[in-house]
């Protein structure tokens, strides 16, 4: 019996954080309590812990409304607004160094260092965004352009 999923995409399930996430983020920019703070950490973490990608992605995500919305935390008398967003962003960082900090250790060693043949060896060509194992396509028009590996 072939699984209906694949292990690789799991992260995505985790993607309903990023509602939460933004939510807790507008409330904190609306004024919001040490609540909505809490959420905003928790959401972000879960994101991150789940995957750079959404980690990545999140931060992007904030930083892009916090650009639309400066007079939410920008204007002299939102001081408690930008002390929690200084509290979120602090309690984050403490709470994903200890994840974090083996991907800081492995690129500060050189060791993830890749020559260039390597680098080419393992790169994608045109040839393989064509070739693709179904059996539909495969027959129709893709077995010319398969080789070794199909990226679809």
């Amino acid at each position: 019996m072939r699984a209906w999923w694949r292990f690789v995409h799991v992260q995505a399930f985790h993607v309903w954080l990023l509602p939460a996430m933004l939510y807790a983020f507008d409330r904190v920019l609306s004024g919001g309590t040490w609540r909505h703070v809490v959420l905003l950490v928790a959401g972000f973490v879960g994101q991150a812990l789940s995957s750079n990608y959404l980690m990545v992605f999140s931060a992007v995500s904030l930083v892009a409304i916090a650009i639309v919305r400066p007079g939410d935390w920008g204007a002299a008398s939102r001081g408690q607004t930008r002390t929690h967003l200084i509290v979120a962003a602090i309690a984050s960082v403490i709470l994903l160094a200890p994840f974090l900090y083996p991907y800081y250790q492995v690129g500060g060693g050189g060791t993830m260092t890749h020559t260039f043949a390597e680098i080419s060896h393992y790169s994608a060509t045109w040839r393989e965004y064509l070739a693709t194992g179904s059996r539909l396509h495969f027959e129709w028009w893709s077995r010319p352009f398969m080789t070794d590996t199909a990226l679809f």
